[in-house]
């Protein structure tokens, strides 16, 4: 069965001032980001990544095999599908460095958030996905979730408990 990667907005440009909550998952769900120098490095680039492209990150947390971002364009120019790319072909290429099997499944899972969708309560929601998962008991524990834009404690200080439609 091969996977299709899910479609996007066709009347939307994916281009600008916009906030998304992504979800990107691994090829066949292997924990890639349970292996702490790869998670490190896939951090490390995802940072550069977004900086590089104009890309805020109010959350993002690398869970052993998918990635949940909430990625904001700061720019008129800032165009969310070469940011992932660009992150994802830099990861993808180290990971086959050292594996046979690809990173990365074909697409990923946006939401363009709209005005009535807060960036903190959909970031919220990222940065405690490591502890519905029982991988924590608090979000701070996990080590590869954070944000570009606030600490952790102004992220939990939210109000809503915002849950994506999918």
């Amino acid at each position: 069965m091969t996977l299709r990667r899910p479609s996007r907005l066709r009347e939307f440009t994916y281009t600008g001032p916009q906030a998304y909550f992504l979800t990107i998952c691994t090829h066949r769900r292997q924990r890639a980001f349970d292996i702490e120098p790869f998670a490190r490095d896939a951090t490390e680039k995802l940072l550069r990544s977004a900086a590089a492209h104009g890309f805020a990150l109010p959350a993002y947390c690398l869970m052993p095999d998918h990635v949940h971002l909430v990625a904001e364009g700061e720019h008129d120019n800032s165009r969310l599908e070469t940011f992932v790319r660009s992150w994802n072909t830099r990861t993808g290429y180290a990971w086959r460095r050292e594996h046979s099997e690809p990173l990365w499944q074909t697409g990923y899972y946006d939401r363009v958030l709209r005005g009535d969708e807060p960036v903190l309560a959909v970031s919220r929601y990222v940065v405690l996905n490591p502890v519905r998962a029982e991988l924590v008991t608090l979000p701070e524990q996990w080590p590869w979730t954070g944000s570009t834009r606030y600490t952790i404690a102004q992220i939990l200080e939210a109000a809503g408990d915002w849950r994506p439609c999918y």
